[in-house]
C-alpha cells in the first residue's frame, strides 16, 4: 500500500504530462492506479503505451482491454475528456488486444496438457462473465454501437463461444 500511495502522489503530474513513468513497470503500475481511481481512460493510455513499447508482456492484455472498453464506452471519471471518435478508437483497440488474447487462448486450448486447456477454458469463461466488458459483449451496450463495430464484437463472442463449446478446443 506504501507503493499505492507514492504512485497516487505522482498520478496528478504524470496525467498532466509535468512527469513520465520511469519505465515499462512503471507505466502498468500507474495504469493499476487509474483503474483503482475510475480514470479509465488514464489506464487505457498507461496500459498501451506499455504494450507498445513491451508487446510480448501478454499479462496485461485483458486489463489494457478492460480499460480500453470502459475509455471507449464513456464510463469512468474521466470519461469526459474523451470525445466519439477516440472512444471508437479505444474499442477498437480492446477488440485488437482481445483477439491477440483469443489467439493465445487457442494456443493453450490446443495443449495436449489438461491444466493448459483448463485455464483457457477458465480464462474465455471469465470474459463472457466479466461486467466491464458487457457494454462491448450484451444486449443494449452493444446495440447502442455503429453497425459495422457491433457486427465485429458479435463475431468476436461467437468465436469465443464456439471455442469453449469445440470438442477438439478447451472442452477435451
Amino acid at each position: 500500500s506504501e507503493r499505492l500511495v507514492q504512485l497516487d502522489a505522482r498520478l496528478t503530474t504524470i496525467l498532466k504530462g509535468e512527469d513520465k513513468p520511469r519505465d515499462v513497470a512503471e507505466q502498468v503500475e500507474f495504469a493499476q492506479v487509474c483503474t483503482l481511481k475510475r480514470l479509465h481512460a488514464g489506464a487505457a493510455r498507461f496500459y498501451h503505451e506499455a504494450l507498445a513499447a513491451q508487446p510480448e508482456r501478454k499479462s496485461h492484455r485483458f486489463n489494457a482491454a478492460r480499460a480500453a472498453v470502459l475509455t471507449g464506452c464513456g464510463k469512468g471519471d474521466d470519461a469526459a475528456r474523451v470525445d466519439e471518435k477516440e472512444r471508437a478508437r479505444w474499442r477498437q483497440q480492446a477488440l485488437d488486444w482481445l483477439r491477440d488474447d483469443l489467439a493465445s487462448q487457442k494456443e493453450q486450448a490446443a495443449a495436449s496438457e489438461p491444466k493448459a486447456r483448463a485455464a483457457a477454458q477458465q480464462m474465455l469463461r471469465n470474459w463472457l462473465g466479466h461486467p466491464d466488458l458487457a457494454s462491448v459483449r450484451d444486449g443494449k451496450g452493444l446495440d447502442q454501437l455503429p453497425t459495422t463495430e457491433r457486427e465485429a464484437w458479435r463475431r468476436f463472442w461467437n468465436e469465443v463461444k464456439t471455442l469453449l463449446k469445440t470438442e477438439s478446443g478447451v472442452s477435451k
